[in-house]
């Protein structure tokens, strides 16, 4: 079923960023925390539908109306809020807003101390929920009252680290100083409580992040992060957080039973979150092949998450129609991400995969030629479209530039090297096309014998038999293609 923009759920809501009214803006972080915990309490309720943190901070300084961001986001609720300190005493004014009709419809004081901070988190989640007439359940009541910490300057650190971490991830740039001084805030942390579960979590989400390509062929890939995430887990046995990053750990080391086990218990524990539901879409489609699972549960994300990244995931969407044999339904997801960005380049890069899947590979390379005239960096896959179609000298210009920027970062580019050499080949500079065709044949054999991903899915054997046949191995070529 088609998700309209227009549509509005009910019983759902999205929690503004949080105004922090004292006169050291240093600390506005705390105003971060106190949003993102309330946030993270309405998430535990199933009965409700909350957008993720990352959909909300494009409002922060916003002068838009209730009722433009009830639409943007499909929700009937906002939450706003604003947060006073002043020594150890801090006073938090919270209003809920109808989008609808722009009514306030509740609103609430709430004087405290910094030891009942928690409390009043909670206290707050609570009365929203109340008011939104959703059903809380014993055991999500349970969760939203856990408090992380006792130590509350421990907490403090957190907070200070979670800021850098979501300035890291938020950002374009992806700036490296705030990842690192995010490291070690949480190194900070748990120095002072040494059980904060989700402390450890973030620790692992960083690791994913600074290793994954420079691990990816070694024995230990991942190991920190499973490590890491199974101690938060241990100090916290309904973490969601860790639950579902040590699932995406598990998806990559093909570990599908305890996947499962980690992404239904990250759900239990934050039926909101719309990784969550992404990554299930990825094992029901590229792993088990169950469409309507994949369809069902991507739905659910897309429902969840409405930041700068949504168009990706109604793009993505379509294209799994498209994968499935349905293209008209899939280009009507392009569409519903046109409307959203106004981007007609973006649109472009997408809308080709209809033609692709067509077999039409010449309206394809037009469609991709047209985008990346308007924008080199919106196709990124520009050489393969010139190979499908025999321009071999065009290929050559894009796989050169490729094989540049490969040399100068040192990242892992999983099949990049056949493609280099094959041009090369033609070129005529056999001796470094032989160079990438040992370099692609190396990577997809570690590949298999680690059983990364690229093997999991056949692409690491598929490649094997594509570089095998061009160079005249037919035995191996053979016994790869069988693989496939």
């Amino acid at each position: 079923r088609e998700i309209s923009k227009s549509a509005i759920y009910e019983k759902s809501i999205a929690v503004l960023p949080f105004i922090y009214l004292s006169h050291e803006t240093e600390y506005q972080y705390k105003a971060v925390g106190v949003m993102d915990a309330i946030l993270t309490n309405l998430s535990k309720i199933k009965d409700l539908r909350v957008v993720s943190r990352t959909s909300v901070e494009q409002y922060r300084g916003s002068n838009k109306s209730a009722k433009d961001i009830g639409r943007e986001q499909n929700v009937d609720f906002l939450l706003e809020g604003s947060v006073q300190h002043e020594n150890n005493n801090v006073r938090l004014i919270v209003q809920l807003i109808n989008t609808k009709t722009e009514d306030h419809v509740w609103s609430q004081i709430y004087d405290y101390t910094g030891d009942d901070l928690f409390s009043v988190q909670s206290e707050v989640a609570e009365a929203v929920a109340d008011e939104l007439k959703a059903v809380i359940t014993p055991e999500e009541k349970q969760l939203m009252q856990k408090v992380p910490t006792t130590n509350l300057t421990a907490y403090d650190y957190y907070l200070r680290g979670n800021d850098e971490y979501e300035q890291y991830f938020s950002s374009n740039n992806r700036d490296t100083v705030a990842m690192n001084k995010a490291w070690h805030l949480f190194q900070k942390t748990l120095e002072l409580d040494s059980t904060f579960a989700l402390a450890y979590t973030k620790l692992a989400d960083i690791y994913w992040e600074k290793y994954y390509w420079k691990t990816y062929l070694s024995g230990n890939f991942l190991d920190s992060v499973i490590i890491l995430t199974s101690k938060s887990i241990a100090f916290d046995s309904q973490c969601a957080e860790a639950y579902y990053l040590r699932s995406a750990g598990f998806v990559q080391l093909d570990k599908l039973t305890e996947a499962t086990k980690d992404l239904d218990k990250a759900i239990k524990y934050n039926p909101n979150n719309w990784k969550a539901y992404w990554l299930r879409s990825y094992i029901s489609s590229d792993l088990f092949h169950d469409y309507v699972g994949a369809i069902s549960n991507r739905r659910e994300a897309i429902l969840r998450n409405h930041d700068s990244g949504l168009p990706y995931l109604l793009n993505s969407m379509g294209q799994l129609f498209i994968d499935i044999g349905f293209p008209e339904s899939g280009k009507k997801y392009f569409l519903q991400a046109l409307e959203l960005t106004e981007d007609s380049t973006e649109y472009l890069k997408w809308i080709l995969y209809t033609e692709l899947w067509s077999g039409n590979f010449e309206k394809a390379y037009q469609l991709a030629k047209n985008a990346y005239q308007r924008d080199s960096n919106s196709v990124t896959d520009m050489n393969t479209y010139c190979v499908m179609t025999g321009r071999n000298k065009e290929a050559y210009y894009h796989f050169e530039k490729l094989a540049k920027k490969l040399k100068k970062s040192g990242e892992i580019h999983t099949w990049a090297s056949q493609g280099i050499a094959y041009t090369y080949w033609l070129e005529g500079r056999t001796k470094e096309a032989k160079f990438y065709f040992e370099q692609q044949i190396e990577i997809c054999l570690e590949s298999i014998r680690l059983n990364r991903q690229n093997a999991i899915q056949k692409g690491a054997q598929w490649d094997l038999a594509k570089v095998y046949a061009f160079t005249g191995d037919k035995e191996k070529a053979y016994y790869y293609l069988d693989e496939v």
